[in-house]
């Protein structure tokens, strides 16, 4: 048997980069030459964080512009695009510091940020594919970025699964695909003719759920009413 048969495709790969990442386990994003380590500030742990550090030196911090703007003044985040945003740590910034600009439940506790410096130039592709990688997990949208360079070496012997960025924004740009699991008769008080349809993900992590009621013609657009994740 061929051991080529036993690699993973691109869409596994991505899902499992996804699940790394929902642990707080680091992964590698590559574009044009280019490789970095990307983690997420959400779910990694200090004692990780600062080993990496260690290693490959003190990361940027990448979070929203939602977010930055929350953090920034009004006067230093007026120019902010859409999209990631860029931030240069200050020197002997630790993880607290990545964790208090990243999370909003820091707010209120840790008073108002000092100057930040916003990284304007270069290329955005991986910053990019990281937060779109971040919050495909349903994570806060911040994570620390790691420029690799010469030190792939270091990091060979490590679990990390790599990903190009062409990869992860395929992903993202992807009509999403929904598996039926189950379908099932729900009467309703309102409604005596009506159907449970159930669905779930590709990687298998979540369901969605469907009220048919009536027998709608399924050949024409048919009226459809939107809830939040709450099944209830």
């Amino acid at each position: 048997m061929s051991s080529s048969k036993l690699m993973l495709d691109q869409t596994e790969r991505v899902n499992r980069v996804r699940s790394d990442l929902s642990l707080g386990l680091p992964c590698v994003l590559t574009h044009a030459g280019y490789q970095a380590l990307i983690v997420p500030l959400e779910t990694v742990a200090a004692a990780r964080f600062a080993t990496l550090k260690e290693i490959l030196g003190t990361p940027e911090l990448v979070i929203s512009a939602k977010r930055a703007r929350a953090v920034m003044s009004v006067a230093a985040s007026a120019n902010l695009a859409d999209g990631p945003v860029r931030i240069c740590p200050p020197e002997g910034a630790d993880f607290a510091w990545y964790q208090r600009l990243a999370d909003p439940k820091f707010d209120q506790t840790a008073g108002v940020a000092g100057p930040l410096h916003v990284l304007r130039v270069g290329e955005r592709t991986l910053h990019e594919a990281g937060m779109s990688l971040i919050k495909s997990v349903e994570l806060i949208p911040a994570f620390a970025l790691f420029e690799i360079g010469d030190k792939i070496s270091v990091l060979r012997d490590l679990p990390l699964t790599q990903l190009t960025a062409d990869e992860a924004l395929a992903y993202k740009a992807a009509a999403p695909k929904l598996a039926p699991v189950a379908s099932a008769s729900l009467p309703l008080e309102a409604y005596n003719v009506s159907r449970l349809h159930v669905f779930r993900d590709p990687d298998g992590q979540r369901e969605h759920y469907a009220i048919e009621i009536g027998n709608p013609d399924l050949s024409r657009p048919v009226l459809t009413r939107l809830h939040s994740a709450c099944f209830t």
